[in-house]
């Protein structure tokens, strides 16, 4: 059967990046069945050769948050197609540049307007950064950094300046505990919408952007267990794999983020030692690239005594160049950890207690490295995370029995109680009742947290909306 050649366009709205981005197409028939594979790309039409079996055919591209678009291969006239195009972003209109992170959140949920959210009048953002000169993380003011402050009903986007230096943001919604999330050093796009959960509940969220959209395309698929369509995006004769694997002085976070797939498929040959040298030593500024090159050498094959050497060397001062940009290095920084016990010389004590709190207190932002924290450098004690995840739950169970007392009356049946027709209904009555007195004991025993850091360089998204409010008069 012959090759047939088919031109593909792709236009990503508000794409941002050095070099184009790239996502994974196939060719499919009425089955869905998959007939070839490869990936396209933004910039220039990118030529595709497929073989054509019984019509109808389908291409068909993979977006990072698991949905796809599809075009016919034929006219209505039944005419062959030798050029088709895919426009993203048009959906993701809340926020035009943060292509994959506002896709990836599902923006045509039913949630509730986010500037209406009781938690969100005490919202507070921190930008921390560490300079090589200082062994410790400094407080900047958040304010000074910022370069736009969008915002909608759904979303507020807050765009922070670039850096040379590492960075981290310490941010508390719904009056929740602070939360430490990693930062690029890239200018970098921070937003927060509301996410709704599968009880019901909506809470409001944030998620980093500014990655570039190769890297978070794809962290998003490795996140998601997608593995086929990051395979396609990095077939070894392909554009984008020749540049994030050979020229990587161009995007390295993007080549991190191809690193940690084939460190997942323990692709040796495409993941060669010196590579993952010049990767680690060229940019100090990606901790990521540490882990991997550790988790590389020790898992091709070495001695239990070395191994455990190795882990107390790379994690003796991994935290001098600031924390993981990617979600994905908690489970590289557990095994180092696990293994750096067993070393003849251990990691000294409190670097080893600074890692278990950071894994124990983990709270991810999407793909960013986060967790639970009134610093960087000062993660939640385990028994704190833990009391902190069982009073979330209270929170949760409340609204579940809120919801279900709508259900069952509504709120003149509260304050004068029905007459239940069986035993059934008042037993169910009951137990919603005494959910919900549980759950405000735990609420209003939760103590009032204060402002960590500094004040001064806080920026309060309340006192911020006010001013805009007012401008806008």
């Amino acid at each position: 059967m012959s090759q047939h050649r088919l031109q593909i366009r792709l236009n990503v709205r508000g794409e941002r990046g050095y070099f184009p981005s790239f996502l994974p197409v196939n060719v499919v028939d009425a089955r869905g069945q998959v007939l070839s594979t490869g990936a396209v790309a933004t910039r220039h039409a990118t030529e595709f050769r497929y073989e054509r079996g019984e019509a109808p055919l389908f291409v068909r591209l993979t977006l990072p948050n698991g949905t796809t678009e599809t075009q016919p291969l034929q006219t209505p006239d039944r005419m062959w197609r030798d050029e088709v195009a895919f426009s993203i972003g048009d959906d993701a209109a809340t926020s035009d540049w943060m292509a994959w992170s506002a896709m990836r959140l599902n923006m045509k949920r039913h949630g509730g307007a986010l500037l209406s959210h009781p938690g969100m009048k005490d919202a507070w953002f921190q930008l921390w950064e560490k300079t090589p000169d200082s062994p410790r993380w400094r407080q900047i003011p958040m304010e000074e950094q910022l370069t736009n402050l969008p915002r909608s009903r759904e979303a507020i986007q807050l765009e922070v300046r670039s850096s040379p230096n590492p960075r981290a943001l310490v941010v508390r919604l719904d009056s929740d505990t602070p939360q430490v999330v990693s930062l690029p050093s890239e200018e970098t796009s921070v937003l927060v919408t509301s996410l709704r959960t599968l009880s019901g509940v909506v809470t409001p969220r944030v998620v980093v952007g500014g990655y570039s959209p190769n890297a978070e395309a794809i962290m998003e698929f490795l996140r998601a267990g997608m593995l086929s369509p990051v395979e396609s995006m990095l077939d070894p004769g392909s554009k984008l794999a020749h540049q994030l694997l050979r020229d990587k002085v161009m995007d390295p976070i993007a080549a991190t983020a191809a690193a940690y797939y084939l460190l997942r498929k323990r692709d040796w040959d495409r993941l060669p030692p010196r590579w993952l040298d010049n990767l680690t030593n060229w940019y100090e500024w990606i901790p990521d690239a540490k882990l991997i090159r550790a988790t590389s050498q020790i898992e091709r094959g070495m001695p239990m005594d070395k191994a455990a050497k190795l882990a107390v060397e790379t994690l003796s001062r991994f935290l001098d160049h600031g924390i993981p940009l990617f979600a994905e290095a908690n489970s590289l920084l557990s095994d180092l950890l696990a293994l750096a016990e067993k070393a003849e010389r251990p990691l000294d004590t409190r670097t080893a207690k600074t890692l278990r709190t950071m894994l124990a207190s983990s709270r991810p932002a999407g793909l960013s490295f986060g967790f639970a924290g009134k610093a960087p450098d000062k993660p939640m004690a385990a028994h704190q995370a833990f009391e902190r995840r069982q009073e979330v739950r209270g929170g949760q169970l409340l609204a579940e029995a809120a919801r279900q007392m709508a259900v069952l009356t509504d709120f003149e049946t509260i304050r004068q109680p029905p007459t239940l027709d069986n035993e059934a209904s008042r037993r169910q009555f009951r137990l919603a009742a005494e959910t919900l007195r549980l759950s405000v004991d735990v609420l209003l025993a939760a103590p009032q947290r204060a402002v960590s850091g500094s004040a001064a360089k806080t920026l309060f998204l309340q006192n911020v909306l006010n001013e805009t409010q007012l401008i806008a008069r």
